[in-house]
């Protein structure tokens, strides 16, 4: 839907429905986001990559099959997030060797479902040289390469060009 390189910004009060591929891509860039609520996305709601920094208040994302990515030397930061019914919720990692890995810092996530992390099949995915901190507590490294099991693979949806 939207797609940013090196560039910087500010996006408040946006509704995504129906996203054939990702929500919001950016790559180098410094965005913030306010009051956005994304359903039915194929591939990643937020997709940060190549030393972007993402920050954001009030985020929704719901029916898609990958929710926060953070990759390549990226970090996200944000406060207040729902989660339903995704296959993954967050994942990071490094996709271009000339990165280190991504991070994610998340305060204020709310599990709509507390059971089964809001129906989403997967909680998180995370390798060695990245990190994800939700809600105060440091997550454990869980894969050898998450690129490996994106991009249609396992997860998500195959890039066309």
């Amino acid at each position: 839907a939207i797609d940013i390189d090196f560039g910087e910004g500010t996006l408040k009060n946006l509704d995504f429905s129906n996203v054939g591929n990702d929500g919001i891509d950016i790559s180098g860039t410094n965005l913030y986001l306010k009051n956005i609520t994304m359903k039915n996305i194929s591939d990643k709601g937020l997709s940060v990559g190549e030393k972007s920094k993402l920050f954001f208040d009030n985020l929704e994302l719901s029916n898609s099959s990958i929710g926060i990515t953070s990759k390549d030397s990226s970090e996200i930061i944000g406060n207040n997030l729902k989660l339903n019914s995704l296959e993954i919720g967050f994942a990071a990692y490094t996709k271009k060797p000339e990165y280190d890995g991504g991070s994610i810092i998340i305060s204020n996530y709310e599990y709509i479902r507390k059971d089964k992390y809001s129906n989403t099949t997967k909680l998180y995915l995370l390798e060695e040289g990245s990190s994800i901190n939700i809600n105060q507590v440091q997550l454990e490294k869980n894969s050898e390469n998450v690129k490996d099991l994106f991009y249609g693979k396992s997860y998500g949806k195959k890039t066309v060009r």
